[in-house]
């Protein structure tokens, strides 16, 4: 099997598991490196108007950001199995740079 398949079927048995969570939202900016540009903005709105609202934020190195990130921000390691659990059950991905390649459900939407 090749990675590729692996990878989809990860994703599916994760939508099938745990379904699309409509009030997780997850961002990443600059690929990970950064808590900065719009999905910042939106971030910060989004829990302005929406407290409930669970937001997840990936980084290369979620722990150099405990600092800068308000609390009410799940911080995660990119490129991991949590990553993409996560992002294959978030009702929104919101990113500024290319989105990796993750089939998207009819209940998500991604920004």
């Amino acid at each position: 099997m090749g990675k590729e398949f692996l990878h989809d079927l990860y994703i599916h048995v994760c939508r099938m598991l745990f379904g699309v969570n409509s009030k997780k939202v997850v961002f990443m900016s600059f690929q990970g490196k950064s808590y900065s540009d719009n999905p910042k903005a939106v971030s910060e709105c989004l829990h302005s108007i929406m407290p409930e609202a669970e937001i997840y934020w990936f980084f290369e190195d979620p722990e150099s950001k405990k600092d800068i990130v308000p609390p009410y921000v799940h911080r995660m390691k990119g490129n991991t199995k949590s990553f993409l659990r996560h992002q294959a059950t978030a009702s929104v991905f919101v990113t500024n740079n290319a989105l990796n390649e993750i089939p998207k459900h009819k209940k998500q939407l991604f920004v």
